[in-house]
């Protein structure tokens, strides 16, 4: 069955300048390719840039990340120094560990320091149901 690839975030941190730019890739191979949409038990591999566009330090980003329905997370990682949390209710966010794969439906990456001008790699994959 072919699936479609939807990615949802939402970020908070204060007042401040910050772009996230997102793609996605499907492994093929062994190599990663861009595509819109996979077959069932295919892995992607979601890459979120954040930037912080001003001129000073930004500390605690908060990124909450939707992992899709159609999708079973697998692992994350960020580039920065950061907490990975996730959720099951989008309410009680606890140890990403904590969760079996398939109960996982949100990802929080808590960015505890992003300077001027810096960008940060958050990156998860997941499985298609």
């Amino acid at each position: 069955m072919k699936s479609f690839i939807f990615l949802l975030f939402t970020f908070s941190a204060f007042s401040a300048d910050i772009s996230i730019s997102s793609e996605h890739f499907i492994k093929s191979g062994s190599s990663w390719t861009k595509g819109d949409s996979v077959l069932s038990g295919t892995t992607v591999k979601y890459v979120n840039a954040v930037v912080n566009n001003t001129d000073v330090e930004i500390s605690d980003i908060v990124i909450d990340n939707s992992v899709p329905s159609n999708m079973k997370y697998v692992s994350s990682s960020c580039s920065r120094e950061c907490s990975i949390q996730g959720s099951s209710d989008g309410t009680h966010f606890y140890e990403i560990s904590s969760f079996k794969l398939n109960e996982l439906k949100i990802i929080r990456w808590t960015i505890f320091e992003l300077k001027k001008k810096e960008k940060a790699i958050l990156e998860y994959k997941a499985i298609s149901n």
